[in-house]
């Protein structure tokens, strides 16, 4: 799905360099208080490109009283006003989608073709979650007494802290606070402190549609500030749920934090996307889509293909494919814009796991170094002692494994940490079928990227890749509490 959606997008992008991205509080932009101002500084040139307004004990606690007052009122509003404030922003965000991509590619050096993609698909969130906001539904159970008559419907949870990351501002921003709002709840977004501009993009866009002040507050946070932040307002009783995706590291430090004051979580943390090459795949295909998942946004995704496991009497023949097949990708996903990764610190621990596997016997198949001296390589008989092995590394690599049986091959892929994404390639539908239901994770592809996901598709992991989901009505659903009422 995803690569044939990008290859028409490539193009370079500007750079929008702004002066202060300020914070929104009950209707409100602040930017005034110079003191908590922090730099943003791009990736690729380690120059300073915007600064944003830090967040105060006290704004934190008036965005979380704001969020609570509004709730009161949001919570009894038509869905079908909340139906129309989300249209409403669609036509903002597509009038505003160069200055939308410009400042992805000023704050975080998003690649041209996946920028232009996940800002669309930032776009059709707004329309799906719009087209749900009347679907929740409620139910009459069965009655042992026969003169009561029990209802069961949702109601909207409260005010719900939405923590977002910085690699997919279209879609992971947007989904933190939208879902959480076509559910009839309010929201306030924490921004990245690597990308407070691109995520506003889009909150601002649904504020200026008609959202009453106070459904949606934005506060922003340096990496040294965000931590007292967030814990400021997770502890907040008005606070009622949060949702967090990230590394799964922090994700473990939120569901802790959330868990002192009996507060719900929804986590979508890190991931090791495995793609399971069957006997019967069209291998052709398969190294396409394998390449395509690990080298996509310099492999800053979530669901990025890491491994690929292939029958040994397959390996050879697929890795010639894959040494063919590598340069062709880089062109394909606009490898001459490709810049660097997120943070110095990103880059050296990525390295570092490429140059231990390589010393710990790794093959190189195919190695490329962009401008930005990032490699992008793809390397066969990983060691299963080496980090790569199992540590994500978020960063343009494929490690390819070759197996005897299904059921070793099986073992490596549960053995792991994580459980966001997988994928089985067959020419069997339902062998693949068969197989996908013994892969601990929560969503798999039947000859496909490991890398997508669909606005009316529930998405999220089991594992140490966290739990809830994001997505579908059962990403509406995640934002209501059941209550039953008995009618006697």
């Amino acid at each position: 799905m995803y690569s044939k959606a990008i290859r028409p997008c490539i193009r370079p992008l500007a750079l929008r360099r702004y002066s202060v991205c300020p914070v929104f509080i009950n209707g409100q932009y602040i930017d005034g208080e110079s003191a908590l101002h922090f730099d943003v500084v791009n990736p690729r040139s380690k120059q300073t490109v915007g600064i944003a307004q830090g967040c105060s004990d006290d704004l934190a606690d008036k965005a979380i009283e704001s969020s609570y007052v509004s709730f009161q009122t949001w919570k009894h509003g038509s869905p079908h006003e909340r139906r129309d404030i989300l249209l409403g922003a669609v036509d903002r965000l597509v009038k505003t989608k160069e200055e939308g991509l410009e400042l992805s590619r000023t704050e975080i050096d998003l690649d041209p073709g996946f920028a232009s993609f996940i800002y669309d698909l930032g776009i059709e969130l707004f329309k799906y979650c719009a087209s749900i906001t009347t679907s929740l539904d409620g139910t009459i159970p069965y009655s042992l007494d026969k003169n009561a008559i029990p209802l069961v419907y949702r109601q909207p949870i409260g005010p719900v802290l939405g923590i977002t990351p910085w690699n997919a501002p279209g879609v992971l921003a947007t989904r933190a606070f939208l879902f959480p709002i076509a559910a009839g709840c309010t929201s306030i977004l924490k921004t990245p402190s690597a990308a407070p501009a691109s995520c506003f993009h889009f909150a601002k866009a649904l504020i200026e549609s008609g959202l009453p002040p106070g459904v949606l507050n934005v506060v922003h946070g340096s990496d040294t500030q965000t931590p007292g932040l967030i814990n400021r307002i997770i502890a907040a009783p008005e606070i009622r749920k949060i949702n967090y995706t990230g590394s799964t590291n922090i994700g473990r430090k939120i569901a802790v934090a959330a868990a002192e004051h009996v507060k719900p979580v929804c986590l979508e943390l890190g991931g090791k996307a495995v793609s399971l090459i069957l006997e019967d795949a069209d291998l052709e295909k398969a190294a396409e889509s394998v390449l395509f998942g690990a080298f996509l946004n310099k492999g800053q995704v979530c669901m990025s293909t890491e491994i690929t496991l292939v029958p040994r009497s397959k390996i050879h023949q697929f890795e010639e494919l894959l040494k063919t097949m590598a340069p062709l990708i880089l062109d394909t996903i606009g490898f001459s814009e490709s810049g660097a990764l997120s943070s110095s610190s990103h880059f050296e621990r990525f390295t570092n796991l490429v140059h231990s596997a390589k010393s710990d016997g790794a093959r190189v198949l195919f190695e490329s170094i962009n401008s930005s001296q990032l490699p992008f390589v793809v390397l066969s008989d990983i060691p299963s002692s080496t980090a790569l092995a199992t540590d994500e590394s978020f960063g343009p690599q494929l490690s390819v494994l070759s197996y005897d049986t299904l059921e070793e091959a099986l073992k490596v892929v549960n053995s792991l940490e994580y459980g966001l994404n997988a994928a089985v390639w067959s020419g069997s539908t339902m062998k693949a079928i068969e197989v996908s239901k013994e892969i601990e994770a929560g969503s798999v592809h039947i000859n496909g990227s490991t890398v997508g996901d669909m606005p009316a598709v529930p998405h999220g992991g089991v594992k140490s890749s966290g739990y809830g989901r994001f997505g579908g009505i059962w990403g509406l659903e995640e934002y209501t509490v059941l209550k039953s009422v008995v009618l006697h």
